[in-house]
């Protein structure tokens, strides 16, 4: 059975490949799993980019069966279709592309039903303080399923790494983000985006939280990648062009406070109290229910 004993390995089981079905047509994205506290209990989120679901008619998530509460069960593939009764939160700036949605009921109905997931949460103990003094050029990586790619025989998503590519503490074109440069597909869209160091905690897994390394540290959630246009003419009589989009391997990545912001609106949407503190894990969806709706 596969090891799942440090932060690195943990960091390959805190997402979920989302495929939409929309007016446009069928795509595919990224979210990733985040707890919070509150008065009532913890309340899980799946954490994605507005985009990817704000406009969507269905919405599927693609988990990974769990073994045990500590072992997945390697190429078993959960499949779970969030209804009409689904809730998705969008960050109150409409500018800021991230969206957040209430995902414990269909947790725990497959759990019910015998098909738990495997699941590492991420919570506000993951996101980067100003102890952790993260600079430009800084190495990150970002984990995810770019074009829809992914391992289909063990159902596990891609890590890919760039540079954090613009001063992390300005706000890039306006917007509370930065620039990622490295190699974003489409599908990256909804990815966490991790700070991340070369040295890790040799640690093994108790409950269902992430261990991260001091270096290792959420920086925000990826939302779009740069695109530009070239004009090509075609060979032939009347040499006409057409134009071409190339993705230029840069990233925008909203920072996490913004995600931070986003869950706070959807909390006090649904009735709940934020409350400091660490989230109790053992109250994750695996049995037990959530205190949101």
């Amino acid at each position: 059975p596969v090891r799942v004993s440090t932060g690195n390995d943990e960091m390959f089981f805190v997402t979920t490949m989302i495929t939409v079905d929309a007016p446009e047509g069928r795509g595919t994205g990224t979210g990733f799993f985040y707890a919070v506290a509150t008065q009532a209990g913890p309340v899980h989120f799946v954490v994605t980019a507005r985009h990817v679901v704000a406009r969507a008619n269905e919405v599927t998530f693609t988990l990974l069966s769990a073994r045990t509460p500590s072992q997945p069960a390697l190429g078993s593939q959960l499949t779970i279709r969030l209804g009409e009764h689904r809730q998705v939160f969008c960050h109150p700036d409409p500018d800021v592309d991230v969206a957040v949605i209430p995902v414990a009921p269909w947790l725990n109905e497959a759990q019910r039903q015998g098909a738990p997931a495997f699941i590492r949460w991420l919570t506000t103990e993951h996101l980067a303080s100003p102890e952790d003094a993260v600079d430009a050029f800084e190495e990150v990586i970002f984990v995810g399923y770019p074009k829809g790619i992914f391992d289909t025989a063990n159902i596990l998503p891609i890590a890919r790494r760039g540079i954090i590519a613009s001063p992390l503490d300005v706000d890039y074109e306006g917007l509370p983000a930065f620039l990622l440069d490295g190699a974003v597909l489409a599908g990256s869209s909804g990815s966490p985006v991790m700070m991340h160091g070369l040295t890790a905690r040799l640690q093994r897994s108790e409950g269902r939280a992430v261990h991260l390394t001091r270096r290792s540290r959420l920086l925000g959630v990826l939302a779009a990648s740069h695109v530009y246009s070239d004009e090509l003419v075609v060979p032939g009589p009347e040499r006409a062009t057409v134009t071409v989009d190339h993705e230029a391997s840069l990233g925008l990545v909203f920072r996490a406070h913004t995600i931070e912001e986003a869950i706070t609106f959807a909390c006090r949407e649904i009735g709940l109290e934020r409350v400091d503190g660490p989230v109790i894990l053992e109250d994750a969806p695996e049995g037990k229910p959530d205190a949101g709706p």
